[in-house]
C-alpha cells in the first residue's frame, strides 16, 4: 500500500501570491461591472432624452431633470450621453447584458471618440491617421495610461482656449434666452444639448493637451 506524501506547507511568499491572485481576480470583476454600470447609466439616461420621461415627472428638459433628480451635473450628464451615443452606434455588443471580451473604461472611451473625430478629419495625412489608428488599436485591446491621453489628439493650446470662449459665449447666450418669455422651449433645449457637448469637449481637450502633437506632426 502506498502512502501519500504529505502536502509541504506553503511558505509565507507563496500565501502572499495566492492572497494577491485572489483580490487581483476578484478586482477585474469589480472593475467591469462598473464600467458595464456606467453604460448602463447612459443607456437609461438616453432613454429618459429620447422618450421624454423627464416631462411625465415635471421637468423642462433632460438636465434638470438630472439635476434635481439625479443630483447629476451637466457635464457628466452629457458625458453619459455622448458615451452611450458613440457606444451604440460603433460598439453596440459592450451594451447587451453579458457582453464578452475587453471593454475599455469611460475614460478610454472618450479618448476613442476623440480619435475617431481626428480621423474624420479631411485634412489627416496618411502617417498620422495611421498613428492615430495604431493607438486606438491600443486603447480597444489593453487600455490607456494617464500619460498617454495627450498621445490621441493634435490640438493646441489656442484650440483649447478658443473653445473655451465659444462656450462660455453660448451659457452668455442661454442665460440671455432664459430670461425672454416669448422664446419657445427647444431653443432653450437645443442650446442646453450643444452647451453640454461642448463642455465635454472642452473637458476631454484639456485633459489631452500635451507636447505629443510634435509626433502627430513628424
Amino acid at each position: 500500500m502506498t502512502t501519500k506524501t504529505p502536502a509541504k506547507p506553503k511558505s509565507a511568499k507563496q500565501i502572499a501570491a495566492q492572497k494577491a491572485l485572489q483580490i487581483t481576480w476578484v478586482l477585474k470583476g469589480n472593475l467591469k461591472n462598473t464600467q458595464m454600470a456606467s453604460l448602463r447609466t447612459g443607456t437609461m439616461l438616453a432613454r429618459v432624452r429620447d422618450e421624454k420621461l423627464y416631462l411625465a415627472l415635471g421637468h423642462p428638459d433632460v438636465e434638470d431633470y438630472a439635476d434635481k433628480r439625479l443630483q447629476l451635473g451637466r457635464s457628466s450628464l452629457y458625458r453619459y450621453l455622448q458615451i452611450h451615443d458613440w457606444v451604440l452606434k460603433n460598439h453596440p455588443g459592450w451594451l447587451q447584458k453579458k457582453p464578452e471580451g475587453f471593454i475599455p473604461d469611460m475614460n478610454d472611451v472618450a479618448i476613442l471618440i476623440g480619435i475617431d473625430r481626428d480621423l474624420s478629419k479631411k485634412n489627416v495625412s496618411p502617417q498620422k491617421r495611421k498613428k492615430l489608428d495604431d493607438l486606438k488599436n491600443k486603447v480597444m485591446t489593453q487600455g490607456s495610461k494617464r500619460s498617454e491621453l495627450a498621445k490621441i489628439r493634435t490640438g493646441n493650446g489656442s484650440d483649447i482656449n478658443s473653445l473655451k470662449s465659444f462656450l462660455e459665449e453660448m451659457q452668455k447666450l442661454r442665460s440671455k434666452g432664459g430670461k425672454l418669455s416669448g422664446l419657445p422651449e427647444e431653443v432653450i433645449t437645443y442650446l442646453d444639448a450643444a452647451i453640454g457637448v461642448l463642455t465635454n469637449e472642452h473637458t476631454v481637450a484639456r485633459l489631452t493637451r500635451t507636447s505629443f502633437g510634435d509626433l502627430l506632426s513628424a
